[in-house]
């Protein structure tokens, strides 16, 4: 399988992007006009997503609950810049991530 790296930008991306690749390892998310995680926004990527990043997205105000669900593999997560995130439910962990590093 191939795999792939992902890095999406601009303050024209308001969402995570469902046109990429399932296979995408390291998916980043940077300067974007994101407001909002869904809880269904990382699942195309469940099988192959290790490490996921979010940087310098300003407007993002809540990670719904669920959004780490069933992601068996992935490893690393990193939220920076993000100023208007001000709380995290204490669910948004209550996931098994077997791979996780902390």
């Amino acid at each position: 399988d191939l795999e792939a790296d992902c890095r999406c930008s601009g303050d024209q991306l308001h969402e995570i992007p469902r046109n990429i690749s399932g296979n995408v390892r390291r998916l980043t998310i940077a300067e974007a006009a994101v407001t909002s995680l869904p809880a269904d926004s990382l699942q195309p990527f469940s099988s192959s997503l290790t490490d996921f990043a979010m940087t310098n997205v300003r407007q993002l105000t809540e990670i719904e609950p669920g959004v780490f669900f069933n992601l068996t593999e992935l490893r690393t997560i990193y939220i920076h810049r993000a100023p208007q995130l001000r709380h995290i439910a204490p669910t948004l962990f209550a996931v098994e991530l077997r791979s996780l590093k902390i």
